[in-house]
């Protein structure tokens, strides 16, 4: 049943990997284990792909401004799929004003990141701890905590513009150590902008040459 999973729902690869990590095992309870850790890993995989293309649909909708307000809305606190995704797909599929498509995609994170502090302020052994669990980011966590307690402003700030973490966490983790809203929500608001006006304007600058490259493989 795992090798058809592979088949149906993976790759040659993955396969591959599958067998070889199984003819690797000491015993039947050890192989049933790492049977198990595999087929796990490969069905996130399998989920977050789609997820991918889910989101990449949504640049060839007439409704692609609210379905980028909101991808990147719930982005800020759970969705695995950063909307710099759609905004890419958005420009590359001919659209000319980066700014408007820069400025929701800030619109919908900011906006979002109210939720994740929530969250992280709240319900944080509720429902952060799962989120940050899902995405094993643990240590992720703990040093954006650390570095809070240094210079809390320009942590966020800095994480907003720069994919160290995903941003989720960043909200998450503002709440759980009590960063101040407003101080939070500031440093989100200039980040944001500054990292969507970034791949906004570098996208539709080079499109072309984008376009020439990656087009078939994004819209396969």
């Amino acid at each position: 049943a795992s090798v058809l999973f592979f088949k149906v729902a993976g790759s040659r690869p993955a396969l591959k990997s599958f067998l070889s990590a199984i003819d690797r095992c000491n015993s039947p309870v050890s192989c049933e284990a790492v049977k198990s850790k595999i087929v796990m890993k490969f069905f996130i995989i399998n989920i977050l792909k789609k997820l991918r293309q889910w989101t990449l649909n949504w640049a060839q909708s007439k409704y692609v401004a609210p379905a980028l307000l909101f991808i990147a809305f719930i982005e800020s606190f759970f969705f695995p799929i950063p909307a710099d995704v759609l905004l890419v797909a958005i420009l590359l599929t001919g659209a000319t004003r980066w700014f408007y498509y820069a400025g929701i995609a800030m619109a919908g994170s900011v906006l979002g990141a109210p939720i994740g502090y929530l969250i992280g302020w709240g319900f944080y052994e509720i429902i952060g701890r799962h989120i940050v669990e899902l995405y094993n980011l643990q240590n992720a966590v703990a040093f954006i905590g650390e570095k809070f307690s240094q210079h809390a402003f320009l942590t966020i700030f800095t994480i907003a513009i720069i994919p160290m973490f995903p941003f989720k966490i960043i909200t998450i983790s503002s709440g759980l150590f009590k960063v101040p809203f407003l101080k939070m929500i500031l440093a989100a608001v200039a980040g944001r902008t500054i990292r969507y006006s970034i791949v906004a304007f570098i996208t539709k600058t080079f499109r072309g040459k984008i376009r020439k490259k990656d087009e078939e493989e994004i819209f396969s």
